[in-house]
């Protein structure tokens, strides 16, 4: 992500820009007690290790968006 600022902002003798803060999510840790149910359920995938928390939101966000537009979900 990119500064940007209104032009009369320029003007003003004031630091801005972008502190870029991200968060990446990391192996799944199953509690022990739940063996019996096997591997995450598919609808996890999103949330692959390595992968930046905000990637994983918005696609999380677009599945919701697809499932609730989808012509069966009305």
């Amino acid at each position: 992500m990119e500064p940007h600022d209104n032009e009369e902002d320029c003007a003003t003798p004031i630091w801005a820009g972008v502190i870029p803060v991200t968060t990446i999510v990391g192996n799944f840790q199953p509690d022990d007690h739940l063996e019996k149910w096997g591997t995450p359920p598919e609808s996890l995938n999103v949330w692959m290790s390595g992968k930046r928390l905000d990637d994983v939101l918005n696609e999380t966000k677009q599945i919701y968006i697809d499932r609730l537009t989808r012509p069966e979900a009305k």
